[in-house]
């Protein structure tokens, strides 16, 4: 029995029932392909349900406004995934009348979506021969025909999505949503379960005792400690909020901040903010508590700052929405039964209990 026999044959018997895969339509796996990019299975299902419930369509999320979506997407992060979801969708409802296209050379010119997600696509949604390789696929790739080369490197992976496109069989839809399926239970990256893999008599790296050792990958870049200092402005019970434009948060709701490598520098910066670019006279700094969030690729060592401003009518929600309008963020007045309804990432929700 081939390998695609072999794998097919496994996957039918026992792989995960996800609310993803009881349709094939584009629309649906395209987010949940967007949706399971940097982030765990059994956090994204519940996301997905209720993006599926509130977006049944590519039509109705063209026309939701951003911090709609930035709302139900709150706590996933990656946020960059969902201004490049608002724009495909945009796109495809202009370009293609609401249908997602099942060419190649179209899918990949939409915001957002690389080589794996047109791959999966438009293998998954029209059964059409085109490999869809994410971190599974190149895990049980390697692992199979005993690639050693760096598993990071742009030439690695174009040879491992040619050695999948050689694979795929009539039943492209299924056979790569096996090859993903394997990745994530059995050939995992560490411990793999190599006596339950349909393919462990064609397995290279197990013959050869290296499924420990395979893929192989570079050492990855270091998480940067940066220390970020916040702000925490209250005005007649109301506290001051503000919304980047660019950068990591774009988008959503956080606290007037400033990040170095230097703790001084940080909190010289977030002063300097305060007082002259938001024309607010300081009376008072007292530092509240220090919080922690890590990223990928940083982590933020938050020193949690309450800036006590001597009270004017210039600080009114019309006069900083004026007064901030040539700076790279939005900034608003916000009561605490306010809060909820704005999108805030989970860095910033670790500040709301020193409100």
């Amino acid at each position: 029995m081939s390998i695609q026999n072999h794998l097919l044959e496994w996957y039918d018997k026992n792989h995960r029932k996800l609310p993803f895969r009881e349709n094939t339509e584009a629309y649906s796996i395209w987010v949940s392909e967007i949706m399971l990019q940097q982030t765990q299975m059994d956090t994204v299902i519940p996301y997905y349900l209720r993006f599926m419930t509130k977006y049944p369509s590519v039509v109705e999320l063209s026309e939701a406004t951003e911090e709609e979506v930035f709302k139900l997407w709150e706590g996933l992060g990656y946020y960059s995934r969902v201004r490049n979801m608002m724009k495909c969708a945009k796109a495809i409802v202009e370009e293609y009348k609401g249908h997602f296209p099942n060419q190649y050379d179209q899918l990949i010119k939409l915001p957002g979506i690389g080589p794996y997600t047109a791959g999966a696509i438009l293998s998954i949604a029209f059964n059409l021969p085109y490999p869809a390789v994410d971190g599974n696929v190149i895990r049980v790739i390697s692992r199979i025909y005993g690639i050693k080369e760096d598993s990071s490197l742009p030439k690695t992976k174009k040879m491992i999505e040619g050695q999948v496109r050689a694979l795929l069989p009539q039943d492209v839809r299924h056979f790569n949503q096996a090859l993903m399926e394997l990745g994530a239970m059995i050939c995992t990256p560490k411990s793999p379960e190599c006596s339950k893999c349909p393919l462990m008599a064609d397995c290279m790296a197990y013959l050869s005792c290296m499924q420990e050792e395979l893929p192989y990958k570079s050492i990855k870049q270091k998480n940067t400690k940066i220390y970020l200092a916040v702000a925490i402005i209250e005005n007649q019970h109301q506290w001051l909020l503000c919304k980047p434009n660019n950068g990591l948060l774009a988008g959503l709701w956080g606290f007037p901040s400033e990040e170095s490598k230097d703790r001084e520098l940080s909190k010289k910066m977030i002063e300097a903010k305060i007082s002259k670019d938001l024309e607010m006279k300081v009376i008072g700094v007292k530092l509240l508590g220090k919080e922690k969030h890590v990223f990928s690729h940083k982590t933020w060592m938050m020193d949690i700052y309450q800036f006590l401003i001597e009270p004017s009518t210039s600080h009114s929600k019309e006069a900083i929405a004026e007064k901030t309008s040539e700076y790279d963020s939005e900034y608003n007045w916000i009561s605490l039964d306010e809060i909820d309804r704005y999108p805030i990432s989970n860095a910033y929700k670790k500040i709301l209990k020193y409100l």
